[in-house]
């Protein structure tokens, strides 16, 4: 399909079946797929990204719910320069994406929802591939935020380099704090420990994907992706005691990985060998 065509639409089913032809162990949801979308009509993006961006959409709805091209995107896509660096920045992601893809073949790494592990993800990223409705700034992230629309709830670690404890135990377990002013009631502790409860169901209600950012790194955006959680265990209220003595109330749990982290990347990012 040419997708610069005035004659086609694109409905959320035809980007599933062309991203599973393009990417077999992609995570094509529904929720993805209309993520997509949102983000090519600006409707994700916060409304200063959406300014800096330009405020013109990509795409728009038509009736039959399939999206087109917007009027304004034609007409840009007339100017030969506009065209170009258009037609290049699709053409180095589809590159960059399917050689991510055969790389993460080569290891014999299965995707999860998207994320590949031992990989770096920004912020950004991790909001996009966890298909959100609706871009959230930094600070309202933080180590973490919950999402019960995707039923995600991604957790950044800056290893040895933040106000919290949070560290390895061992390859295959993380000793997580919660922000601040947090108990066992507060909203994400209440839906992971349900999780808990349902183990057997965990991997289709609820995603907890791991992200760590070595101290040597901490200058940097983004996070090696070491997998989900699959379980919360030990979970209990705690103080913790911040470098200008300021306490607060956290809660303090153990994360159990899906898989336990490799020793090469163990050694990377923590500077001591796997036991």
């Amino acid at each position: 399909m040419n997708v610069f065509s005035t004659q086609h639409s694109l409905s959320l089913f035809d980007l599933q079946t062309l991203l599973s032809t393009l990417f077999p162990y992609v995570d094509n949801n529904i929720q993805q797929c209309g993520s997509a979308f949102s983000t090519l009509n600006y409707s994700y993006f916060t409304s200063a990204n959406r300014t800096r961006f330009g405020n013109t959409s990509l795409v728009c709805m038509c009736d039959n719910e399939s999206y087109a091209l917007t009027q304004e995107c034609e007409s840009m896509l007339h100017h030969a320069t506009f065209r170009t660096f258009f037609t290049d920045t699709i053409e180095a992601s589809l590159f960059n994406a399917l050689a991510l893809s055969r790389e993460a073949r080569k290891r014999r790494i299965m995707p999860d929802h998207g994320f590949i592990y031992g990989e770096k993800y920004s912020l950004a990223d991790v909001m996009r591939l966890c298909a959100w409705k609706d871009e959230q700034i930094p600070q309202n992230v933080g180590g973490y935020k919950l999402d019960t629309y995707t039923n995600s709830l991604p957790i950044f670690i800056k290893y040895e380099a933040s106000q919290y404890g949070d560290r390895f135990l061992n390859p295959g377990e993380i000793e997580w704090f919660s922000k601040n002013n947090r108990s066992l009631q507060s909203p994400e502790f209440k839906w992971l420990l349900d999780g808990t409860e349902h183990t057997s169901e965990w991997k289709n209600r609820h995603f907890v994907p791991i992200f760590i950012r070595r101290k040597a790194e901490e200058k940097e955006k983004s996070y090696y992706y070491v997998g989900s959680a699959v379980a919360v265990d030990d979970a209990h209220e705690s103080v913790n005691i911040a470098d200008d003595g300021t306490q607060s109330k956290v809660v303090i749990s153990t994360l159990k990985l899906a898989k336990p982290v490799d020793p090469e990347l163990y050694r990377h990012l923590t500077g001591n060998p796997a036991f």
